[in-house]
């Protein structure tokens, strides 16, 4: 396999942190491939997508898409991978609308002896944040604890002040309407209709954060302890997307989007 021995990252410091990787350490969660491929990159998109040269697109695998402040900042770093000739991928699942394949990216730098996983890298350096409902990638449980790391650790992104927002700031709640934001706060009560379950994080629905858990959903929280009225009076950890045209809202569908903090 050949690697231009000109790949070079001067702008972008902590690319040659990801290259130096293989030598001094992998992610403490390195996931190994069940299959692998070696493609070549033709363009970076806007997206975060990769175009390559057989035509096909595929998109990096368990890494969110919403939280637009990052975008960019994984876009430069995207970016410079196509100064490499050749990437290994594995491609997993079917395609999405757009027609991308979720793969996981492996890079080996020519002074490196081993490949470097580029979804570890990100993650465990606070460079992205998970995706949700990530569970059938096998992956999954890797990246859940590298992203734990980085987060404990106030790694990159989570250094910053807002990086998880209190749920007694539903105005700033409200700003990240269609992105993936993580919320902690106490919940104070809880609501049900027919089809739903809300726990409330304030007196006020119109202007609180609210979390809906459908009830066709119901067992495989109960089965993961995690039943919404075992969570009333609750200090949590949620992670979801933010709707709601008044008070914010979020849709929780799997328990691993949950984590009790007492």
């Amino acid at each position: 396999m050949h690697y231009h021995k000109t790949m070079r990252f001067p702008a972008y410091p902590f690319l040659s942190l990801f290259l130096a990787l293989p030598v001094q350490a992998q992610p403490l969660h390195f996931c190994t491939p069940a299959t692998e491929e070696t493609v070549q990159i033709d363009k970076i998109n806007a997206d975060n997508s990769i175009n390559l040269a057989d035509g096909r697109t595929i998109k990096l695998s368990g890494i969110d898409e919403t939280t637009r402040s990052h975008l960019v900042k994984n876009q430069s770093l995207l970016a410079q991978l196509a100064s490499s000739s050749q990437i290994k991928i594995s491609i997993h699942g079917t395609k999405d609308r757009w027609g991308r394949s979720a793969a996981h990216v492996y890079i080996k730098p020519n002074e490196a002896p081993d490949q470097a996983w580029l979804q570890g890298f990100l993650l465990q350096y606070g460079h992205a944040r998970l995706a949700l409902n990530i569970e059938t990638d096998p992956c999954a449980e890797a990246m859940k604890s590298l992203e734990t790391e980085a987060r404990l650790k106030k790694n990159g992104l989570w250094a910053e002040p807002l990086s998880v927002i209190e749920s007694s700031n539903p105005q700033e709640l409200l700003k990240r309407r269609g992105e993936l934001v993580h919320v902690k706060g106490e919940v104070i009560g809880i609501g049900e209709t027919r089809s739903v379950y809300y726990l409330n994080f304030g007196e006020s629905w119109q202007k609180d954060l609210s979390i809906v858990i459908l009830k066709r959903h119901l067992k495989l929280f109960e089965a993961a302890n995690m039943s919404p009225h075992s969570l009333n009076h609750k200090k949590v950890y949620i992670r979801g997307i933010v709707d709601g045209d008044v008070g914010p809202r979020m849709e929780v569908q799997h328990p691993d989007q949950i984590e009790k903090l007492d």
